[in-house]
């Protein structure tokens, strides 16, 4: 038996993080394949063709367009979960190839100048010791060769976490908890990138924020998208 299991070793140094097979991947190809997309708006379920919202909920979030690799269930949900709360940073490059060939095999272009992500607050980022959106970030960034800037955009409220609020109070949780550090020189395109997209409000905040200073278009980008009731 340990003569098996040395030699899987060798052939195999790597088992996915989802199915636990050893298939030198972290992040196997029958687990990504397994990701569910979804063609309605985010925000009021009309059907889409790609984008995660409608063209009229996107001018609300003031944002030019916005893509999600899938559905936040699944393989894709314990591919979050590992990343962000276990932090098995080791799916960084999975996350490189499944975001570029997203990308490639849907044809999508960003006309954007350089990459924010969604920043946590100090606190909270000390605590868990890495931002998952600047990982999801610089994964998006070395496939379009766009430069990842961290010190644009900061967290200046100690909010209590999304996912236990209801939508209103998810919008009124996060209301001025950004600032634009940056006041010269701000980049005109942006693309703003985030994890995990549930009712939008936080994207939504960020991007009202950099808008307000001279932010001229802005791209949103998540990892993935939950399927949120909206009643």
């Amino acid at each position: 038996m340990s003569f098996i299991k040395t030699l899987l070793d060798f052939l195999f140094p790597q088992a996915c993080l989802i199915c636990k097979k050893r298939n030198n991947s972290v992040f196997c190809l029958d687990c990504q394949s397994k990701i569910k997309k979804n063609n309605l708006c985010q925000i009021c379920g009309k059907f889409v063709l790609l984008e995660i919202f409608c063209s009229k909920c996107k001018k609300n979030f003031f944002c030019a367009k916005a893509y999600s690799l899938g559905i936040y269930e699944g393989v894709l949900k314990k591919a979050v979960c590992l990343l962000k709360y276990k932090k098995k940073i080791n799916l960084a490059d999975s996350l490189k190839e499944l975001i570029s060939n997203y990308l490639k095999e849907n044809k999508i272009n960003f006309n954007a100048e350089t990459i924010i992500p969604v920043p946590l607050f100090y606190k909270k980022m000390k605590q868990r010791g890495f931002n998952q959106a600047s990982i999801v970030a610089k994964a998006l960034g070395k496939f379009l060769n766009l430069e990842v800037r961290e010190d644009i955009l900061h967290k200046i409220k100690d909010t209590p976490p999304q996912n236990k609020l209801k939508r209103k109070e998810r919008l009124n949780n996060v209301k001025l908890s950004f600032k634009v550090n940056i006041l010269n020189n701000l980049p005109g395109k942006v693309i703003l990138v985030d994890d995990v997209i549930t009712t939008g409000a936080t994207l939504r905040e960020c991007a009202r924020t950099l808008k307000e200073k001279g932010v001229d278009r802005i791209y949103f980008y998540t990892l993935a998208r939950s399927v949120y009731s909206r009643n």
